[in-house]
């Protein structure tokens, strides 16, 4: 398998980014235990590491 740096470096990015998004979001929904703000600053940690998926998949494109 012929994998590329950039390649490696989006599924490092992806990967992690989409965990840590779903996982913020699922904890912002479960008001029961209180985890509101953690929810919130690793549901932000996800978007902001699938934010910076954006210019590298304009790379890709070009």
């Amino acid at each position: 398998m012929d994998m590329k740096k950039r390649d490696l470096i989006t599924m490092f990015l992806c990967v992690p980014g989409a965990g840590l998004f779903a996982l913020g979001t699922g904890m912002c929904m479960t008001m029961l235990w209180g985890m509101l703000v953690p929810g919130v600053a690793v549901g932000f940690a996800g978007i902001v590491l699938l934010l910076c998926l954006i210019p590298l998949c304009r790379g890709i494109k070009e």
